[in-house]
């Protein structure tokens, strides 16, 4: 089942709400392409009617849409039901997305491997290996040219947490990512 539920106080969100954070979207179910769409139209209207900058919009997106097509390349079809949330603080100074899905254990190591060592890396160099990477002839069996996890970095000006849960049959991942807006 999926579904898009506004901010309310019986969220299931892992970074719970307070006076000063409120859910302002939340999904729970299969990525699909319309679900993509679905949720960057309403991102767009709503950075709109918050007064969000174009700069700040299309970093706050970008990483959005990075979260979305990792959870639809990577998660598990049968596996814990993917959750992507969008946060605000109540002053709208910031927002916080978070997505989470389950992925294959023999994975995990890879995933912590290359995000830890991104996590080292400053900004311009995050931007030269995504020129270098996406410049080479090699891409992933879905197409991509392997920068995704790199463009939330760099957008997110490093402020994106990951962390994991094991469970029997799976690892749930969960990235935070935080982008502040001047409005």
């Amino acid at each position: 089942m999926s579904g898009i539920l506004p901010s309310d106080s019986h969220s299931t969100a892992r970074c719970h709400p307070t006076k000063q954070v409120a859910v302002e979207l939340q999904w729970k179910g299969t990525i699909t392409n319309c679900t993509t769409d679905f949720v960057m139209q309403w991102m767009e209207t709503r950075l709109d009617t918050i007064g969000a900058h174009s700069l700040q919009k299309k970093r706050i997106i970008r990483v959005a849409i990075e979260l979305l097509q990792n959870m639809y390349h990577h998660a598990l079809p049968n596996g814990h039901q993917p959750e992507f949330i969008i946060y605000t603080t109540t002053s709208s100074s910031s927002w916080q997305i978070e997505a989470c899905n389950a992925i294959d254990p023999s994975k995990l190591k890879d995933l912590e491997q290359t995000w830890e060592s991104l996590k080292t890396k400053h900004q311009s160099q995050l931007r030269s290996m995504q020129r270098e990477k996406l410049a080479g002839a090699s891409r992933s069996n879905h197409g991509g040219g392997g920068v995704g996890l790199n463009e939330i970095l760099r957008k997110a000006n490093g402020q994106v947490d990951l962390s994991v849960e094991n469970k029997a049959e799976a690892v749930l991942i969960t990235f935070l990512a935080e982008i502040h807006l001047k409005l």
